[in-house]
């Protein structure tokens, strides 16, 4: 094999799903192709590609074929058993009344497997929903339960910046942001602010964290006291973490019956080394069991982790 001829691709799948093949064809983005999946075949559409080395191709599977005009006929047929499948399945749920919220449905591309994604907030015993279906179809059914995010990702549409969301446009896994990302970057604590259409902190809150929490090793974070040179004090309200540079406020008492005076004044690196910083503590938010949560925490105040100050078990 031509090692110059070697190129990876970002294939997508209906539900935002995306893997990476590579191929020793030429393919162009947007073209479906036809790869190997868990049990048969699979088709998705080229989303983004580039040249890799034979070393590197070992690692990852290879598409079978560039899809015919007969196989995008298939595609086009399973799209409409899809929608199809969707509404029976809805009906079904009314009718053995579950409580789950359907989302999508995904034929694999041979028919050898139909998956029905849905949500719930609760476990759901839906034993009889798969054997109704089986029956219809009689091909292996799955039934997936997701959480808020996955379905943001799978359903799609804009976010509060005006384009699509980053779970179903760029983001391949999900990572962790908690509220200590928007303390960090001193955003408005307001949820509707920070959150996205899944009701979760926005993912985009990530882009940045890494260059605020860079500059905090030099400047000190918004909240901070700040003890000026000549030994004057105040109180960090706003941190330019471009210019590196603090603003800082001054309240000021010229008299007992006089109301105070505030003042705000800038400083760079240089005065700040000069000065004295009684750095603020990092975001605390209060977890379900009324102990509070270290900002290195994982679990959102969601666990009771011996991190954790209201956790009585260490093995939680």
């Amino acid at each position: 094999m031509n090692e110059s001829k070697l190129y990876s691709y970002e294939v997508s799948f209906k539900g935002n799903r995306r893997e990476v093949y590579y191929s020793d064809l030429e393919i162009k983005r947007g073209s479906f192709v036809i790869v190997n999946a868990e049990k048969g075949l699979d088709a998705g559409k080229v989303s983004t590609n580039k040249k890799i080395s034979a070393e590197e191709a070992k690692k990852i599977p290879k598409i079978q074929r560039a899809a015919t005009p007969e196989d995008i006929e298939r595609i086009t047929r399973n799209g409409e058993k899809e929608k199809n499948a969707f509404r029976l399945c809805k009906e079904r749920i009314i009718e053995y009344k579950l409580d789950m919220k359907l989302v999508e449905v995904e034929m694999q591309f041979d028919g050898g497997k139909l998956t029905f994604y849905f949500t719930s907030p609760q476990r759901v015993d839906f034993r009889e929903l798969v054997k109704s279906l089986a029956g219809i179809y009689h091909t292996r059914i799955d039934l997936r339960q997701i959480g808020a995010r996955d379905e943001a990702r799978l359903i799609s549409g804009l976010g509060p910046c005006g384009r699509v969301l980053c779970c179903s446009s760029n983001i391949s896994e999900f990572k962790e942001i908690t509220a200590q990302h928007a303390k960090d970057q001193q955003l408005s604590m307001n949820p509707t602010k920070i959150s996205g259409n899944c009701g979760r902190y926005l993912c985009c809150l990530d882009y940045e964290h890494e260059c605020y929490l860079d500059a905090y090793t030099r400047i000190p974070r918004s909240g901070s006291g700040f003890t000026t040179e000549s030994g004057k004090k105040g109180e960090v309200v706003f941190v330019d973490i471009f210019k590196e540079r603090i603003q800082v406020k001054f309240v000021e008492r010229n008299g007992k019956d006089e109301k105070p005076t505030t003042k705000y004044e800038w400083f760079d690196t240089e005065q700040i080394k000069a000065g004295k910083v009684d750095e603020a503590k990092q975001f605390v938010p209060h977890n379900k069991k009324g102990g509070t949560m270290p900002h290195d925490c994982k679990c959102q105040g969601n666990c009771g982790c011996k991190k954790s100050e209201g956790a009585k078990n260490e093995k939680q």
